[in-house]
């Protein structure tokens, strides 16, 4: 078992969508988090698209871009599962929420650092594991409000995608570190300095 799923894991129940549920009759904060969460996870397929294209352009075997493809196909998945989600409790995925645009204001820096074509992958790297973290941690409050409004069903579909989340965290993480240990990631001002 993952770290840190185990809270998440033992709530006992099945696939999501027995019955509907009115938005009104669902705690605000969960609609504006699963907003928000819609929108980060727009954000990270992006991110990972540019991922890829700068893993295509380095010599770096210990991150296979099969991995990172993956993680991307992961992200459009827990997108789909909150475009399924929002719909079943009644609200449109397009509506907009406040935690949303805050989401999208705080990623900025982050996807101006991965689509920049100067910034290095390593760089890039770090900032994805910034982005996996936030990932984790949203999912983990999505988790908690779900119970909260007894949608136990929902919850457990979405300890799913936080599994992935940890697991997406935990790679992203071993390669940031393995770059960094074999001086495979040397930062500018640790270059030639003249005496």
């Amino acid at each position: 078992m993952i770290p840190g799923v185990h809270k998440y894991v033992d709530i006992g129940v099945g696939p999501m969508h027995r019955g509907k549920r009115k938005s009104s009759e669902v705690n605000p904060a969960l609609l504006d988090k699963m907003g928000e969460r819609l929108t980060f996870e727009q954000i990270s397929v992006g991110l990972y698209d540019a991922l890829s294209r700068k893993r295509q352009n380095v010599l770096a075997r210990d991150c296979p871009l099969e991995t990172i493809e993956r993680f991307r196909q992961e992200e459009l998945d827990h997108l789909g599962l909150l475009e399924r989600s929002l719909r079943h409790l009644g609200r449109s995925p397009a509506a907009s929420c406040a935690s949303a645009y805050l989401a999208a204001q705080a990623s900025l820096g982050l996807q101006k650092l991965v689509q920049n074509s100067e910034t290095s992958f390593g760089d890039s790297l770090e900032a994805m594991v910034i982005a996996a973290a936030t990932d984790n941690l949203g999912w983990e409050l999505l988790i908690s409000l779900a119970l909260q409004a007894g949608l136990d069903d929902m919850a457990w579909e979405f300890c799913g995608a936080l599994r992935e989340e940890q697991i997406q965290l935990s790679t992203l993480r071993s390669w940031v570190e393995d770059l960094a240990l074999h001086e495979k990631i040397i930062p500018p001002e640790y270059g030639e300095r003249s005496a």
